[in-house]
């Protein structure tokens, strides 16, 4: 998302930035939308007959609201470090992909159950061991790692939240505590369209406009789609269960190497999503820029590998891509890519509805059940479209075989090809400009244009050939990524030599080239949301667009549709409750080990004996060790820094 602006300026200059004050157009987060049966929870200790101040608790950790109250005031009195754990493993408890829930599993480990970390050794004894032999065996098989491998830990890091900030809080800040179960009360979390600052328009689509905002709270700038519901129900009238499909992939990916959406809500007439706004640009804009016009190999094939592991991501939760291309890869400002568009993303089972894409943190797609399912449905960009799907350009609907994700893996040829080269693999050649050449490839089928041989320029070297080329086969059930080696074949093509997937799928490698931002509109355009829309609408009215009655509002009965157009991430949310830059320099100190060497497995496993058989058991013992800690002092009494509980060393 986001074109460059036409008014520049390296970063916002707003001011002082205020709380939000929004009241009205806003989405309120009922509580009824999240709250589980908690008294089932495994979470909760069973050391009493009356669990209502745990389910209190849980139901607090459980919604955006109570995790904003319980992290400012865990920063205030130092138990800040054992928040983060529980943040990091519920984020990990949802992956729905076994691949990107191995490199999420190794993160934790590093960050709090590794040799020399302190933020967590009131653990029980054992248990760090126990969970890095999870970890080494899953090396092998990644389908061993389930949701709850971390279930001991988070119960530990429960009950120590309930020992030293919750009942803190509600015994020596009953006033507080008070303040908020009144405001919980009413309201769950919200957000609206008076929450933001409207900069400018980036573009429109068929269904409304993006345009540049800045979240008042935060100062952040992103990129809203403001959508019409009635322009929305009018194009899915006839699959009204997809409507909201843009959002629910968003929503579910969470992924490092896919745009993320960071709030969804919506007013009377308008569905909204906001995106995170990239200002450094696109793979498309990275080749123009280049001075050959295309990228060099290792440049090509680090963002290629990063490709492959957001669509093994998408294939594994059961969808396909559909559109890759080298406009639809963003490019951000740490120089690693990200997806954007997942408006043409499609389910391989045939009901993404009824999926909902993942529930409870399972993995949603097991690849033997969808071996016979295929799309019908027209979509990609010509240039890029598989030559399963550009047959059916020409076909009717009963004619149609159809196809599966493998189409996402000739896209990835064609764009490596165009990143290597500048140019597409069936582009007319130079030499076909001649006036009735044109005209002969213009009475050609896109089916047809794929049937030419593809000519590779001499400075590609022979794995990129070959990388290509497998890519490239017409045959699904003989293309790389789809053949008898799967995603596999990908991963340990030549082509693919010296890339360590582990690392790269937790961004711990560095990226060859790290983009300029580009220039960020730093004035609001507009005074209120309701002045950017009045104004949009009569420019479209002047340039005689589409005349449509943009206040039209959508009936009860068909406002059921949007009842969970809400949503907001798990690392916005860190934002808004002032935690994220604590827990990201957490996560700096481990990828500079992980560079190093000492954040690794085979490092921690050397040392993992000694050090668990040094950690307290739980009990009194170790709550008051996790007291000591939350004042900031040691064991024998000395004053310590307060981070000496937050950052591992």
């Amino acid at each position: 998302m986001g074109g460059a602006p036409s008014r520049v300026h390296q970063s916002s200059t707003l001011g002082e930035v205020p709380e939000s004050r929004a009241t009205e157009h806003a989405t309120v987060w009922r509580k009824e939308g999240y709250h589980d049966d908690f008294t089932k929870s495994p979470i909760l200790p069973d050391d009493r007959e009356d669990i209502t101040e745990y389910v209190e608790l849980l139901a607090m950790l459980h919604s955006p609201v109570g995790q904003n109250f319980l992290g400012r005031f865990s920063m205030e009195i130092g138990t800040q470090h054992v928040l983060f754990a529980w943040s990091d493993i519920q984020e990990y408890r949802a992956i729905p992909t076994v691949d990107y829930r191995f490199t999420k599993a190794k993160q934790i480990f590093g960050k709090y159950l590794r040799a020399s970390a302190t933020a967590l050794d009131f653990l029980p004894e054992g248990l760090g061991e126990e969970i890095y032999n999870c970890l080494d065996q899953a090396r092998e098989d990644k389908n061993l790692l389930g949701p709850d491998l971390f279930l001991q830990v988070q119960k530990v890091c429960f009950r120590h939240i309930f020992e030293f900030t919750f009942q803190e809080l509600k015994n020596n800040y009953a006033r507080r505590y008070e303040a908020y179960q009144e405001e919980g009360a009413s309201r769950f979390n919200r957000i609206g369209v008076n929450d933001f600052w409207y900069m400018e328009k980036l573009g429109e689509g068929a269904f409304g406009k993006v345009v540049h905002v800045v979240k008042k709270s935060t100062g952040r700038h992103y990129a809203m789609k403001i959508q019409h519901k009635t322009e929305l129900l009018r194009s899915f009238a006839r699959s009204l269960s997809r409507l909201d499909n843009e959002k629910m992939v968003f929503q579910a990916c969470n992924h490092p190497f896919v745009l993320q959406m960071d709030y969804a809500f919506q007013t009377e007439l308008h569905a909204i999503i906001v995106l995170n706004l990239v200002t450094t640009g696109n793979l498309q804009d990275a080749i123009d820029s280049s001075p050959k016009k295309r990228l060099d190999e290792p440049r090509a094939r680090f963002y290629a590998a990063e490709i492959v592991i957001a669509l093994i991501h998408l294939h594994d939760m059961g969808l396909m891509y559909r559109d890759l291309k080298p406009r639809n890869v963003m490019l951000g400002m740490d120089g690693h890519i990200q997806l954007a568009d997942m408006g043409g993303v499609g389910d391989c089972i045939g009901d993404m509805s009824a999926r909902k894409i993942r529930k409870h943190g399972t993995t949603v797609k097991r690849r033997g059940t969808l071996m016979n399912f295929k799309r019908r449905s027209i979509m990609g960009t010509k240039g890029y479209m598989a030559p399963e799907m550009a047959k059916l350009l020409n076909q009717s609907n009963d004619q149609r075989q159809g196809y599966d994700e493998a189409v996402d893996w000739w896209s990835l040829g064609v764009t490596v090809y165009k990143m290597l080269t500048g140019a597409r693999p069936f582009d007319p050649p130079p030499w076909a400009r001649k006036q009735s050449v044109v005209a002969m490839l213009r009475r050609q089928t896109e089916f047809e244009k794929l049937q030419a041989e593809v000519e590779y320029p001499r400075y590609m070297s022979e794995a990129a050939v070959s990388f290509v080329s497998a890519l490239l086969r017409h045959d699904v059930h003989e293309r790389l990524g789809s053949g008898p080696n799967g995603k596999e074949g990908i991963k340990s093509h030549a082509f693919m030599a010296g890339i360590v997937w582990e690392r790269l799928a937790a961004k711990n490698v560095e990226p060859p080239y790290i983009p300029t931002q580009g220039p960020v509109c730093d004035e609001p355009l507009y005074d209120s949301f309701e002045e950017m829309m009045e104004g949009m609408h009569e420019a479209d009215a002047r340039y005689n667009k589409k005349k449509r009655n943009l206040n039209e509002k959508v009936s009860p009965d068909d406002q059921k549709w949007f009842a969970t157009w809400r949503y907001i991430s798990p690392q916005t949310l860190r934002i808004e409750m002032g935690l994220a830059q604590a827990m990201d320099d957490i996560e700096a100190n481990f990828k500079v080990m992980q560079l190093t060497g000492e954040g690794s497995l085979s490092a921690s496993a050397s040392a993992t004996s000694p050090h668990l058989r040094a950690l307290k058991n739980t009990g009194k013992a170790a709550l008051a060790m996790g007291k000591l800690l939350r004042l900031g002092s040691n064991v024998s009494g000395t004053p310590s820094a307060p981070s000496a509980a937050v950052s591992p060393r």
